[in-house]
């Protein structure tokens, strides 16, 4: 079988879709549709309300998504030797990016 995407196009098609980077410990709802573990906390944290997937706005229980092994399997086979890992927020376990508020 030839395939035929290039890794930049692969990278695009593994973002999370709330942080717009690649997935970093992906966990699936049980839509389908997948985020980052710190995504999820994060979101679940600001919400007082129940939880809906961003993408397709079905009430999802985040406390019950189990990790997206496939998904993550195949970004750790994609990952070069010596990659580092991305650093992440302490309070947040979300990627650095200029800052993060408390």
């Amino acid at each position: 079988m030839a395939w035929q995407v290039s890794l930049p196009e692969l990278e695009d098609r593994l973002q999370c879709p709330i942080c717009l980077e690649v997935f970093k410990e992906p966990l699936m709802l049980q839509c389908g549709h997948s985020y980052c573990k710190g995504c999820l906390v994060s979101l679940s944290y600001h919400l007082d309300a129940e939880l809906r997937c961003p993408m397709c706005w079905q009430v999802v229980d985040g406390s019950s998504s189990p990790p997206n092994v496939s998904l993550a399997r195949v970004i750790e086979a994609l990952r070069l030797p010596g990659d580092p890992e991305p650093k992440v927020c302490v309070h947040h376990r979300n990627p650095l990016s200029l800052f993060c508020e408390k």
